[in-house]
């Protein structure tokens, strides 16, 4: 499946592999997205965070506050 930002709604939107809307998962000002494996890296307002599924219950914060800095909707993974 895949997952678009949607940065006005904070939030993110989740699709299956045939493009049917699964639900979203909250994340303030959410604008880049990266997928690694099972998880997926999402940034937004000041802060990013690491999700293993859409559930809200089960986003861990990986960064609370990232300061002096500001996303924009480019990621790439490396490592």
């Amino acid at each position: 499946g895949f997952v678009v930002s949607c940065p006005k709604s904070d939030c993110m939107a989740w699709f299956d592999a045939q493009a049917r809307y699964l639900g979203s998962s909250p994340q303030s000002e959410v604008c880049p997205v990266a997928r690694d494996g099972a998880r997926l890296w999402a940034g937004g307002g000041h802060g990013v965070a690491e999700r293993t599924s859409r559930s809200s219950d089960q986003a861990v914060p990986a960064l609370d506050t990232v300061t002096g800095l500001m996303f924009d909707n480019h990621w790439r993974l490396m490592g």
